[in-house]
């Protein structure tokens, strides 16, 4: 979960879309063909998502793709910072300008408001713009809260994909003090930060309620500027739709009282198609290996570091960067690559080490591998804490790693066979749910029915 600034958005598209200028108002000509709702294969199906993080791109893309071969007509827009995620795509595109991540990660690190109201009301504009000029049957959003008040206004159906640590109904839900940098701000001991962070952790769950009324203020006032109820709390307009659904497994992040509208997934697993398999040339059988992937959006800056103090232990360490640039020297035991197939790494690993997100936790827990998680983001910090609590591996906030830390955790996970024993049980959660076959079926119950409990809340509110 991101923050989000609303510079300019010119938006061009060459497939389908002749022209489409979200905010000068250019009415787009569209060459697609009307869809059918009574032909569940002809229907059209407009995905809008965020490009916050690389998550919300690739598992929409693989959902998105997955319609598009079952012959649906599929829209997807979103910003080009994650196009590698698309490769190989057939859907036609849609371009949206959004904040850079670099700058979105800067807000959080200032602790920032997630979705203000001058940034929703951009992003509704611009939404029913491109809804008035596809006219789909369906709408898929992942990460666009704005989509709780243009899809409602303009009649559409909305599924938002989601997570479910962030649903009203998550079990057991603590959220901790955000990672904005204070150890290193304040140059706090060891000692110091640890203390300093659980008081901060205290302090923050105190002011809890004030802060999750700040960061919802912005979407209820729209919600209410355009005669719709406005939501009691943050998590419920953060997770609005038609159908709400969790790419998760209950058995990792529990729910609990969940209304017929909200559904788990599964697990979406995306890999970069052009990614080297030349990592096989460097592996080591007779060494333990550990995987390391932040992410794009985890704590690159402290992954020289991290491989520095790695490279300490026995082992051999793979790592990828993302495409983020590594001037150091590394040690002979460390490999480093831009890009790598996640799911080969995974299986190959002893541990795994990432940046605590649903995908890099679910990519190891698919191949039965225990997760060390270096979270640096709320989104990271509640999955990571949820992986803890089911024994699969340990966490280490960003902002207050150390070596002695990190090399500790390592050796415990690699030493201690109960986290391997239970990634093995998860795993096999994980491989009960077909994503795709269940992501299908709740499309064509939605369609087929016009009595959902979403277009129920938003009557009552009339």
């Amino acid at each position: 979960m991101l923050d989000f600034c609303f510079d300019v958005v010119g938006c061009q598209q060459s497939s389908g879309l002749q022209s489409l200028n979200c905010f000068n108002h250019k009415v787009p000509i569209m060459s697609a063909a009307p869809g059918n709702p009574q032909n569940p294969r002809t229907r059209k199906v407009l995905f809008i998502v965020e490009s916050a993080a690389l998550a919300h791109v690739s598992r929409s893309a693989l959902f998105a793709q997955h319609l598009k071969n079952l012959g649906e007509q599929v829209f997807f827009a979103c910003d080009r910072y994650f196009d590698y995620a698309l490769d190989g795509s057939s859907f036609k595109r849609i371009h949206i300008q959004t904040r850079s991540p670099q700058s979105l990660y800067e807000t959080l690190s200032k602790g920032g408001c997630l979705f203000d109201q001058e940034l929703l009301g951009g992003y509704i504009t611009q939404e029913l713009e491109i809804i008035d000029s596809i006219k789909p049957d369906l709408i898929v959003g992942d990460m666009r809260p704005s989509l709780s008040v243009s899809a409602p206004i303009s009649k559409i159906p909305l599924m938002t994909i989601t997570n479910a640590c962030w649903s009203p109904y998550a079990k057991n839900r603590k959220l901790p003090f955000p990672c904005v940098g204070l150890p290193e701000r304040l140059r706090l001991t060891p000692r110091a930060t640890d203390l300093s962070l659980k008081f901060l952790g205290l302090l923050y769950r105190a002011l809890l309620p004030l802060t999750l009324h700040h960061q919802g203020k912005g979407l209820n006032q729209l919600r209410k500027k355009y005669g719709l109820q406005q939501f009691s709390n943050y998590f419920e307009g953060f997770t609005f739709g038609d159908r709400v659904l969790y790419c998760d497994i209950p058995e990792l992040v529990p729910t609990i009282g969940l209304p017929n509208n909200h559904s788990y997934l599964g697990v979406a697993s995306w890999a970069p198609k052009k990614a080297g398999s030349d990592w096989k040339a460097s592996r080591i059988p007779a060494k333990k290996l550990i995987y390391l992937s932040l992410g794009s959006s985890g704590p690159v800056k402290a992954l020289p570091t991290i491989l520095k103090t790695l490279a300490k232990l026995d082992l051999q360490i793979i790592a990828t960067t993302a495409g983020h640039r590594i001037s150091e020297k590394l040690p002979n035991n460390v490999s480093l690559f831009d890009f790598l197939p996640g799911d080969e790494l995974c299986a190959a690993a002893n541990l795994v080490i990432c940046n605590g997100g649903s995908p890099g936790i679910y990519q190891a827990l698919r191949s039965a591998v225990p997760v060390l998680s270096i979270p640096d983001n709320m989104d990271q910090l509640l999955t990571a804490e949820y992986a803890r609590r089911a024994g699969i591996g340990l966490t280490i906030r960003a902002d207050s790693i150390r070596p002695e830390t990190l090399l500790n955790a390592c050796q415990q996970m690699l030493s201690d066979s109960q986290f391997e024993f239970r990634a093995k049980q998860l795993s096999k959660s994980i491989h009960n749910y077909d994503p795709y076959s269940r992501f299908v079926e709740i499309i064509d119950h939605l369609l087929g029915s016009n009595n959902s409990d979403a277009r129920m809340y938003e009557m009552r509110a009339m």
